[in-house]
This record gives C-alpha cells, structure tokens and sequence, in this order.
C-alpha cells in the first residue's frame, strides 16, 4: 500500500511495508518521486492519485493542479515500489485539455 503526498518542494510517496493498522503502520521514510532527473515539483499545488492508468500492472500518477486545474498524466516505467517517471502529458478530450476549477 502506498500513499502519495505533496509538500513544498515536490511530490513524495510514503510505502508501507508491513500490516497496516491505526497502532502501528509500518511506513518507510517518504522519498520523492521524480520526472526524469528532476523532483516532481509541487509550486503548483499538485493533487496526485496513483492509479494503474494503461492496465499494465503498475501504479501511474494522474496529477491535478490545484491553482491551473489542469491534469496531468505521468506513465510508471519502474515498478510500483521504484517507480520512474519521464514527463507528463495533459490530459485532453478532443484535443483541448481537460481542466477543473477550484471554486
């Protein structure tokens, strides 16, 4: 089980290891995930879900932008506990991108 998070300066995903239980959740130490070289960044207010996107077994990200209301979709090329990224496209539907607003 995984939970994925944002924080000031990038994105971060949290792994649980072990039994979850409200007591004691076994969770390694939270590490960033990248898009490429780069730290995904997070200035935009980024709201990730990890989702099997293409059904190829492993977690995808499908990124929000709070402030812009674009998404975003970022293809795992890892697995699921290393997961790599290489750069995102928008989300469209008919060629126009899919935006949500804040309000």
């Amino acid at each position: 089980m995984k939970a994925i998070a944002t924080a000031v300066v990038g994105v971060l995903i949290f792994i649980c290891t072990g039994p979850v239980s409200a007591d004691t959740p076994d969770i390694e130490e939270a590490v960033y995930i990248y898009d490429g070289s780069d730290p995904m960044e997070a200035y935009k207010t980024l709201v990730p879900v990890a989702v099997d996107w293409n059904n190829d077994g492993l977690k995808d990200l499908v990124v929000g932008q709070y402030t812009d209301g674009y998404i975003w979709l970022y293809l795992n090329q890892g697995t699921d506990i290393n997961p790599v990224f290489d750069g995102g496209t928008l989300i469209e539907s008919n060629g126009a991108p899919i935006t949500t607003s804040y309000y």
